[in-house]
């Protein structure tokens, strides 16, 4: 099935650590619009601004965007594992990133030598299996995202770097 899709995700974090503050999530599917805008806070009873949804999370709980950039921050070659828990908009999950080796990957922006992570997924202690996630990190100062491969329950997407900045 082929259909319209023009979704907007916005991602504020903490300096540092890239713990969320907000998450915004702005969608447009299949003609349908939905926009959602969370506040995360560690005990639900900050005050938060009309047309702001309040979810209390725990403490280094990052929204998808901030866990890929908390990715990025990693030292791989140090650490090769790292883990935490991810609020979604909706439902907050654990994940568990992990190197499982390099990679030469070649994108529209060229030519890149990667770290390959692999991101998993649980849902209460259960490994999502139609959750999986692989994210190429070049070997730059900046550990540029390069490709990002999904597989999730209705669909698999490849997400490739086009220009470089």
């Amino acid at each position: 099935m082929v259909f319209e899709l023009d979704d907007q995700f916005d991602s504020y974090s903490a300096p540092g650590n890239f713990a969320s503050v907000q998450y915004e999530m702005r969608l447009s599917e299949r003609g349908q619009k939905v926009q959602s805008v969370q506040r995360m806070t560690l005990t639900g009873r900050e005050p938060a601004s009309a047309g702001v949804s309040e979810a209390r999370v725990l403490p280094g709980t990052r929204d998808p965007l901030g866990m890929m950039q908390y990715l990025r921050s990693v030292d791989w070659a140090k650490t090769p594992v790292v883990h935490g828990p991810v609020y979604d908009g909706h439902k907050l999950y654990e994940v568990r990133a992990q190197k499982i080796g390099s990679a030469e990957v070649e994108v529209p922006a060229g030519k890149f030598s990667t770290a390959t992570v692999e991101i998993r997924v649980f849902d209460n202690g259960e490994e999502m299996k139609d959750a999986h996630f692989t994210v190429y990190l070049a070997k730059d100062a900046a550990r540029t995202p390069v490709l990002l491969e999904a597989v999730l329950p209705f669909a698999a997407a490849r997400v490739e770097l086009t220009k470089r900045q």
